[in-house]
């Protein structure tokens, strides 16, 4: 009976190396997507991927220069009895890491997704209706501003006879809002006048 050989020719041999590194890229670039912290680490990663192909096929080429079994002693082919040998030597490994560290590094930087910003809204106020009664004016009451300290948060005034600081309620909702030289500003529903000596 004789055994079946397969003879393994450079064009398969550069199928299965194509076809491994297309998968291996395809993985890790994956596997580095769907890790957040890989997203600021990935040109490190990158270059360790890469260092340890290089590591690899330096490893696989001096152990490639030593023969170590009977059959590579007597100096017969291994490739003639395992035609796919190559999947066991570091040099094969580590050229597919070496070679495929470029493409891993751009299959996950393109496919990343831009961080997706939220749709914009316009935000649009309705008109203001159209006041058909006017709104009738606000009417302070008598004050009567007799005197005055401006002194930034400790002003006091007195009005109506009596003595008031910033932020107190005179009468009827007016208030204190400011005390300068130039007088004394009260506010009564949003309405501001300025109070000065008589």
């Amino acid at each position: 009976m004789q055994a079946f050989i397969v003879k393994l020719t450079w064009k398969v041999f550069a199928g299965f190396f194509l076809a491994v590194v297309a998968a291996l890229t395809l993985l890790i670039s994956m596997l580095l997507r769907s890790v957040k912290v890989a997203e600021t680490w990935l040109p490190q990663i990158i270059l360790g991927i890469a260092g340890t192909g290089l590591v690899l096929v330096i490893v696989g080429y001096l152990t490639q220069r030593r023969p170590r079994t009977r059959s590579q002693k007597a100096g017969l082919d291994t490739s003639e009895a395992q035609p796919l040998h190559f999947f066991y030597k570091f040099a094969f490994w580590g050229a597919i890491l070496l070679l495929g560290a470029g493409p891993i590094y751009l299959f996950t930087r393109v496919t990343q997704a831009a961080p997706k910003s939220p749709p914009t809204v316009a935000v649009t106020r309705p008109a203001p209706p159209i006041q058909t009664n006017p709104l009738p004016a606000v009417v302070f009451p008598q004050l009567t501003l007799k005197g005055y300290v401006a002194n930034g948060q400790n002003s006091t005034a007195v009005i109506n006879r009596k003595t008031f600081q910033l932020g107190e309620t005179i009468t009827n909702g007016v208030t204190v809002v400011a005390i300068s030289a130039e007088g004394v500003v009260v506010e009564l529903q949003g309405e501001r006048k300025v109070l000065r000596l008589e």
